[in-house]
């Protein structure tokens, strides 16, 4: 399955004189998987944290705090659907989103065994996994070219890769950073705005807290709200 906007053409038809070029970027790519690591090893906790309190069907405990106001920060992982937060709110009630680190990408591949081989005689770029994004790796701001078309986005029409909300029957544009009324009561969900998860890649680190307005900017579109 491809998405929108997506080229067909085979990597393995990629023309040979552009092949010096992907080789000597290979180099950033390694260094940006080991740091993609990195990035998940730190946001690793809250996860923990939030499969815990889901477990014990209650809410999160706040890890951090803001003027005295709950701040729990949880991942949020592109090739999963809906995922629960553990924070439940009512209808009215003030809920604050913000994307506090990580990047996720809704397009990337394996390098083909073709390119490997040619990569330099070093052990470490030989065993490492690298992965070529055909989409650019994104903060939950949702790409600025592609639109999630098909039906079954949770947000259809909306950029491809944005993230957003759902509290019961209830879709919201979050984007990275958004303050916004709830108008359902239930749990807060959190997902990328995708179909097809199989070939994403990446994880958010996001804040989430109620009862409380935030300050910071908020994405365009922010709160907008969709009843399928």
């Amino acid at each position: 399955m491809t998405k929108n906007k997506r080229s067909n053409t085979p990597l393995a038809s990629i023309s040979v004189a552009i092949l010096p070029a992907i080789i000597a970027a290979l180099a950033g790519v390694v260094g940006a998987y080991f740091s993609y690591s990195a990035g998940v090893d730190a946001i690793r906790i809250p996860l923990m944290a939030t499969q815990t309190a889901e477990a014990k069907h209650t809410p999160i405990t706040a890890v951090t705090q803001i003027n005295g106001q709950p701040n729990v920060a949880i991942a949020v992982d592109s090739t999963k659907t809906w995922q629960p937060t553990g924070i439940f709110v009512t209808k009215g009630d003030t809920i604050n989103i913000r994307v506090v680190g990580g990047k996720w990408t809704t397009w990337r591949e394996k390098i083909s065994d073709n390119l490997r081989a040619k990569l330099p005689n070093n052990e470490d770029a030989k065993t490492a996994e690298i992965w070529i994004n055909w989409h650019l790796e994104r903060n939950g701001s949702g790409s600025s070219n592609a639109i999630c078309v098909d039906d079954n986005c949770p947000l259809p029409d909306q950029s491809l890769g944005l993230l957003v909300a759902r509290i019961d029957n209830t879709t919201y544009i979050v984007g990275t950073t958004c303050s916004f009324l709830a108008t359902e009561t239930g749990q807060i969900f959190l997902q990328i705005n995708d179909y097809f998860f199989s070939d994403n890649g990446g994880i958010l680190a996001v804040e989430v807290n109620s009862d409380r307005f935030d300050t910071f900017p908020t994405s365009a579109g922010c709160g907008a709200a969709y009843s399928k």
